[in-house]
């Protein structure tokens, strides 16, 4: 079935999932290109929107309705067949050597062998996919978040402002210490993903996405930083008066795709639900709410069990407080009402008449 040309890299390839009204949601009731089964096969009609290569592919995986059902099919496409469109290619703010456009599908035949996995499961075929590539754009997010980093250490090295150096500035001190961690952060983040892709975890989708997520805003955000530690030069592009070239320029513009495609920004991080194997205690965001016990502090602390003369509802004594003062008197109660003498509240949990009430000698331990 497959061309020999798409295995060894010789033929173009494209990947097809995105429409008009559906990217980051695929689920199949959302998508409009639909392939209607018949006795040979598959016939396709639809449209497809910011597809990479779409101008000089010579095959496309397609993700299609099936039918008028809610299942999916994914379908390996010869772009040489009657009925195909290509439109013209997409003007963007960055990514421009990135050729993208719609290709439109007119009653185009498919041959039923050129289902890829089991017909109506092609949303399943479709997230594998992007699992992997967005690890890939996490790894392109770090690369450009270096890039932006290594220019702003370079910048703040030359750059004199006031009579000195401007690294030697402590805000963009910190402020780059905290990216260069970050940056490490994210590092870390796509590589362990990847490692549990190649090793066949399904752990490592949902942490593809985590890692897509974190990236992307890291290469954004050191993006910006740099571009304020450069000011005007960073803005420009080539200044004439002197010929100087700046590269900071392109990297911001080009940055901010990286939130997008493969799944926008905030769709991956919160819209990825991880597989029901995963270990328990991987699956945080399966966890069930858990209410607020309002009878006791929300921030961490030691519990203080009431002896018999006490209220069941006393506070939440923090640690540094029952080793560092012995005569704190009574622990904070939850009591009605304010008029409490030689007591000051300390934090409130439910509105005005659930206020915690402490000793005065308490306070400056809180």
């Amino acid at each position: 079935m497959l061309d020999q040309g798409l295995i060894s890299g010789d033929s173009v390839f494209a990947f097809a999932t995105t429409e008009p009204d559906a990217s980051s949601d695929l689920t199949p009731t959302a998508l409009k290109t639909v392939a209607t089964q018949t006795a040979d096969g598959f016939v396709v009609n639809g449209r497809k929107r910011w597809i990479t290569n779409s101008i000089v592919a010579d095959w496309v995986c397609v993700l299609c309705r099936d039918g008028e059902t809610d299942k999916a099919t994914m379908l390996l496409v010869d772009m040489h067949t009657p009925g195909i469109q290509v439109g013209e290619p997409d003007l963007k703010m960055g990514h421009r050597s990135q050729i993208t456009a719609d290709i439109f599908f007119d009653n185009v035949v498919v041959p039923a062998d050129h289902a890829l996995g089991e017909p109506g499961r092609g949303l399943a075929t479709g997230l594998a996919s992007l699992a992997a590539g967005r690890l890939g754009i996490a790894a392109a997010g770090v690369g450009v978040a270096q890039a932006a980093l290594d220019l702003a250490v370079a910048r703040l090295r030359s750059r004199e402002l006031f009579g000195r150096k401007l690294g030697e500035m402590q805000y963009w001190q910190y402020k780059l210490a905290e990216r260069a961690t970050e940056l490490e952060a994210a590092r870390a983040m796509y590589q362990k993903a990847a490692v549990r892709l190649d090793r066949g975890d399904r752990s490592g989708e949902p942490e593809a996405s985590m890692a897509k997520s974190y990236a992307t805003r890291l290469a954004n955000d050191l993006a910006r930083d740099a571009l304020q530690i450069y000011g005007g030069y960073g803005f420009a592009r080539r200044v004439s008066a002197t010929g100087e070239t700046y590269r900071l320029e392109e990297i911001y513009r080009d940055a901010k795709i990286l939130e997008i495609f493969e799944g926008r920004q905030r769709g991956t991080a919160m819209g990825h639900r991880p597989p029901a194997d995963r270990p328990r205690h991987h699956r945080l965001i399966d966890r069930p709410h858990r209410p607020v016990d309002h009878g006791r502090f929300a921030s961490e602390g030691t519990r203080h069990r009431p002896t018999a003369g006490e209220s069941r509802g006393a506070g939440l004594v923090p640690p540094a407080t029952l080793s560092s003062r012995s005569s704190l008197g009574p622990l904070p109660k939850i009591v009605s009402g304010t008029n409490v003498p030689n007591r000051v509240p300390i934090g409130h949990e439910k509105g005005p008449q659930s206020v915690l009430w402490g000793p005065v000698s308490a306070v400056s331990e809180w």
